[in-house]
């Protein structure tokens, strides 16, 4: 069965995650794992001496936590058995991390600050301990900090981002050219078929800039050749992984767009109303920069939608059997 770990700390704040979590484990008939982590004081104080009366605590949180997951009256509620607690005694950066390939953790589901959240993350202290572990995802969400805080049962009933129960789902996925960049395909596709979604493939490229001066091609100098030329590689490279992906029984749509980066997927993110978006970490291309701390970063903070991160690195391009950054040379256009 596929597994959702949701970090929390008792906190509102990362309790904002669960609704999202709790409509992707509906979706994919997930289990959900609720992971509570005692921190350093609470590390120090349990080897210190007796702690019985603080796991109770922890381990009574997640009950009402659970309790409010599994409320009849909860449209879509979660049975029993698909809803796990579990307390570790050590530092969540560390728990997140090492514990959830122990509990086979399929995708980790947290709620992040857009700056110091974040920044932690980018830094190693959590999503880095988590991307490093190989083959688990994580779906970040930037709640709107300026919401007053709302009991969890309300929480769990509200209209924030959430994926639909049924009906179509919207995944976009960003690619830059890269091999790096297309790591995300693998669990995109993985995620893409059990939530029967449908794919957004978006490049986008500075309105300036050309294969030509990533040394793709020797191609006509004036700007306005350029970005056509350009434009026309992008949407033949999209087309190439569009294709591969009705292989896999997936369909996708292409979109080329210029512009800054960050605006032009705030933009269709919006325009096709985007339930997911995913983006691969560290990946660095010819026709941008989707680096997780740069593009991933001003995504998180600009857009409210959950953003879905891989590490480039663990993905096997294997999985996809293709590789299509070397695979296709763009013909110079005339």
């Amino acid at each position: 069965m596929f597994k959702i770990i949701v970090p929390l700390d008792g906190t509102s704040f990362a309790e904002r995650a669960l609704p999202l979590a709790l409509s992707m484990a509906q979706r994919l008939g997930a289990e959900l794992i609720l992971l509570l982590t005692t921190g350093d004081e609470q590390k120090e104080y349990i080897l210190a001496g007796p702690h019985q009366e603080l796991i109770i605590l922890n381990e009574d949180y997640l009950a009402k936590v659970k309790a409010s997951l599994l409320d009849p009256g909860l449209p879509g509620h979660l049975p029993p058995e698909r809803v796990r607690c579990e307390v570790e005694k050590m530092n969540p950066e560390l728990a997140i991390g090492e514990v959830t390939p122990a509990f086979g953790g399929d995708l980790v589901v947290m709620a992040t600050h857009a700056r110091k959240g974040l920044y932690l993350l980018l830094k190693g202290s959590v999503a880095q301990k988590v991307l490093s572990q190989g083959s688990i995802a994580v779906v970040l969400l930037r709640p709107q900090e300026d919401i007053a805080e709302v009991p969890l049962p309300e929480l769990l009933r509200s209209t924030g981002p959430t994926i639909p129960a049924t009906g179509p789902v919207r995944l976009l996925v960003t690619l830059d050219g890269s091999p790096e960049a297309e790591n995300i395909l693998g669990p995109v596709s993985v995620f893409a078929r059990q939530l029967e979604a449908t794919l957004y493939l978006e490049m986008v490229y500075p309105s300036s800039y050309s294969y030509e001066e990533s040394g793709f091609s020797n191609t006509p100098t004036t700007l306005t050749q350029k970005n056509h030329q350009t434009r026309q590689h992008a949407l033949a490279y999209l087309k190439v992984v569009q294709q591969w992906l009705k292989t896999q029984g997936l369909e996708a749509v292409v979109e080329v767009r210029s512009g800054d980066i960050v605006d032009q997927i705030y933009k269709y993110s919006d325009e096709i109303d985007a339930d997911l978006l995913a983006l691969a970490t560290h990946a660095r291309g010819p026709l941008g920069q989707l680096i997780l701390g740069s593009v991933a970063t001003d995504v998180l903070r600009k857009c409210s939608r959950p953003v879905l991160l891989v590490n480039n690195t663990i993905w096997a391009r294997e999985m996809m059997e293709t590789d299509f950054h070397y695979n296709f040379k763009p013909e110079p256009v005339p």
